[in-house]
């Protein structure tokens, strides 16, 4: 049921070329996207470093001809994925064209092997400017993948950390005339100073002894106010982006607090109702999606409301073998509803109003004695169809008998929608004579 219902989102979601396709192109781009990150971070890294460790001319060769082949291959793919954009994201589309029109330059400098060429070894750090494409590599896919927004953030603050660290350390090294006879222990000691330098702590053990050393001591020193000044910038954003569910959780227990004040609450009471936000807390249910989907235009509003009943849809029977346009009906006016373990849906006698979806947790259904339960339902089964059917009072008692997570579906739009299609209300009204029967 599981593969025949995710079908219908595969089929609705994505027009146009095959989702084999633009799968194996994205999965190829990712891995691409990647290697060319840490190439770029090889380069960042190595190549300062030589300008105080004098590398054998094997690994200058070696480093040249690495570079020179996947920048130049990363140009040349990145231009065909523009032009196949199939396979690319309308977002990505428009950033990766801003970046070739903006910065193309930068790319074509970086993987030119000038210092093959010419005997300047500074120009080994116009492989600097492939950065840029790290840049916004790291942009896209911060908002292509939204959830991981404050992780990316925190691995871009120690990314740019790490790298600006190691070429103040190399460049303490190298203006201190220590070029070709660096250790490891020359190394740790330039990176403990660059770090206590950068952070202001100085701690006055390693002083800088000429013009030119207090100098570039004053720069870094003036790098890391700046560095300090992004870092808190990042947390305050971090910290600004509120979660929904947490937020609201915390609104309703205010209120809960207001209103035991307010009205001597019972205990109990307090309780059942602080577990009941708790519940929905620790499941997301917090957040009112209705508002978003409200802002959407009609055909992202139906493909949104879909995935967002994605759940629900795949666990009822009743949406197997349906076809999409039911299901697209139903997913956008289908209403959610949490109710506690002993709460009353519906009892006997109560106007017909909504039918419900069992998303989760389980349904005792009575009769008007309320002794034994007639029927236990559980995820994926759906009642209430009898009273819209037969357009009378309910004529059973609905008790969670667990915390259930419902949808419901208005009695109104019950008939507008089940009357334009037969063959699925044709299966409904069939079990709905067989439980009324029962019952």
């Amino acid at each position: 049921m599981r593969d025949q219902n995710t079908s219908h989102f595969s089929s609705l979601a994505t027009p146009g070329d095959s989702e084999e396709s633009r799968r194996v192109s994205q999965k190829f781009f990712g891995f691409w996207n990647t290697l060319i990150v840490l190439v770029t971070t090889f380069g960042s890294f190595t190549i300062p470093f030589s300008l105080v460790h004098q590398d054998p001319n094997t690994i200058f060769y070696y480093r040249e001809a690495i570079l020179t082949l996947l920048f130049g291959l990363d140009i040349v793919f990145s231009r065909n994925r523009l032009k196949a954009n199939h396979s690319v994201q309308l977002f990505e589309i428009t950033i990766l064209r801003s970046y070739y029109k903006r910065w193309l330059f930068l790319d074509i400098i970086a993987a030119i092997p000038f210092a093959l060429f010419f005997p300047f070894p500074i120009l080994e750090y116009l492989r600097f400017f492939k950065l840029v494409k790290v840049v916004y590599l790291a942009f896209i896919l911060a908002r292509t993948h939204i959830h991981l927004s404050n992780t990316l953030l925190v691995a871009q603050v120690l990314y740019w950390t790490m790298l600006l660290a190691h070429w103040c350390s190399c460049g303490w090294l190298y203006i201190r005339g220590m070029a070709g006879n660096v250790t490891t222990s020359d190394y740790i000691e330039a990176l403990y100073w660059t770090v206590a330098t950068l952070t202001s702590v100085g701690y006055g053990d390693i002083v800088p002894a000429t013009d030119t050393e207090r100098i570039y001591t004053v720069v870094t020193m003036i790098l890391g106010y700046s560095l300090m000044g992004y870092l808190i910038g990042a947390v305050a954003g971090i910290l600004s982006k509120k979660n929904p569910t947490w937020e609201k959780y915390q609104q309703n227990l205010e209120q809960l607090t207001n209103a035991t004040r307010h009205a001597q609450l019972p205990l109990d009471l307090q309780q059942r109702i602080h577990a009941y936000f708790l519940y929905k807390m620790e499941r997301g249910f917090g957040y009112d999606e209705s508002s978003f989907i409200k802002e959407l235009p009609q055909g992202l509003r139906a493909e949104v409301s879909l995935h967002f009943r994605q759940e629900i849809i795949e666990e009822v029977p009743l949406f197997k073998d349906a076809p999409d346009e039911f299901i697209l009906e139903v997913a956008q006016h289908l209403a959610e509803h949490i109710i506690p373990a002993g709460d009353y849906i519906f009892k006997v006698g109560d106007p017909g109003d909504k039918m419900y979806f069992i998303s989760r947790g389980e349904v005792s259904v009575y009769n008007d004695t309320l002794k034994t339960p007639i029927a236990a339902l559980k995820a994926g089964d759906y009642f209430g169809e009898i009273s819209l059917f037969n357009d009378i009072p309910r004529t059973a008692t609905a008790k969670a008998h667990t915390y259930c997570h419902l949808y419901s579906l208005d009695k109104d739009l019950f008939k507008n929608i089940f009357d334009r299609f037969p063959n699925v209300q044709a299966k409904i009204f069939n079990k709905a004579e067989i439980r009324r029967k029962k019952g």
